[in-house]
């Protein structure tokens, strides 16, 4: 069963500056990120942002 959990915009942001929290303190860095098309751009957007990446990568492979 799948379960739905409605978010607004402030919710996104505060959760992906405590995941970029999270990743920072990791003794590894990133250059890069990669995302689905469908839904994860813009939150793959946001966190590249927080963590200074400017390399972003979509999967072009069709899910559906």
């Amino acid at each position: 069963m799948a379960l739905n959990q409605n978010v607004n915009w402030n919710e996104i942001e505060s959760l992906l500056k405590i995941l970029a929290k999270s990743i920072l303190k990791l003794p590894r860095t990133f250059s890069s990120i990669t995302t689905l098309n469908r839904g994860g751009l813009v939150p793959s957007r946001l966190l590249a942002d927080h963590l200074g990446i400017e390399k972003i990568f979509i999967d072009k492979k069709d899910l559906f």
